[in-house]
């Protein structure tokens, strides 16, 4: 205490940047485990298949374009005839 008052300590520094806006030096996304490293440097990987043959697309299912066309009309219907019987 000098003079009756309470002696003041000096502020804490404070960062002038955000935390996550500071500098930081580029680097790569990940890094290579040794074995990672093995692989790429043997050569490109197996180019496919000569005889393959994919199959067919699968046909369209039509059940839940049905089944909801169905949904649909039977609650239009339904509110067509509420208000009618209402009013």
């Amino acid at each position: 205490m000098q003079n009756g008052r309470i002696a003041s300590s000096p502020a804490a520094p404070t960062q002038s940047q955000f935390i996550d806006r500071q500098q930081r030096a580029s680097q790569l996304p990940y890094a290579s485990t040794p074995q990672q490293a093995q692989y790429v440097q043997r050569g490109p990987l197996a180019g496919g298949f000569a005889d393959y043959d994919p199959p067919p697309p699968s046909p369209r299912n039509w059940t839940g374009i049905l089944v909801g066309t169905l949904a649909v009309v039977l609650t239009m219907l339904f509110a067509i005839l509420g208000f009618w019987l209402v009013a």
